[in-house]
């Protein structure tokens, strides 16, 4: 009898690079430029057009099934005034696309309030902001970027799980400094 449990994760390795979920490159860092996506919101919207309006604050999260990722949208949207204020855009994108994400993203009314992009199928937009990956955690690790609409990373942040990601006020600061 074959025992695989010793396998698992160089499976789960080989399974990751080959459906191209591992991370391409170093991460961003403030000052670069922020790379284009040509994937569009669920209203429609590009990166490009958000940026004609202002500067966007880019979240990279999991997905709508992450308790902490759920958590950290609550609390932009309780100062969503104040990034509108800064003529910010709140653009999240989310992994993972399916009509129970797409369903609690409208039933909790964030369409309201920022821009979703689902980057599936080809993991585009984690791909271009090397969104990083942990295999003995909880898969993706969440990022946030303020772009510049000169398109320049002002802030440019890579987290562990989305409890991490910094506090709206961190992010205001950001966008005040450009």
């Amino acid at each position: 009898m074959i025992r695989w449990a010793p396998y698992a994760n160089a499976f789960a390795l080989i399974g990751l690079i080959a459906c191209g979920c591992m991370p391409s490159g170093e991460p961003l860092t403030a000052g670069s430029e922020a790379p284009d996506f040509t994937a569009e919101s669920i209203d429609g919207h590009t990166l490009t057009r958000m940026l004609e309006q202002g500067p966007v604050v880019l979240v990279l999260l999991r997905g709508m099934g992450d308790r902490d990722g759920r958590e950290h949208l609550k609390r932009l949207v309780a100062d969503i005034e104040q990034f509108r204020s800064r003529r910010a855009t709140v653009a999240v994108v989310i992994r993972e696309k399916g009509t129970t994400s797409l369903r609690l993203w409208r039933d909790l009314k964030y369409d309201n309030y920022m821009e979703c992009f689902f980057d599936q199928p080809h993991k585009e937009i984690g791909k271009a902001y090397h969104q990083q990956w942990t295999l003995f955690a909880s898969g993706l690790k969440p990022a946030l970027f303020v772009i510049s609409q000169e398109r320049k990373l002002i802030f440019a942040y890579y987290g562990s799980k989305a409890s991490d990601i910094p506090d709206n006020q961190t992010v205001l600061n950001a966008l005040d400094s450009i």
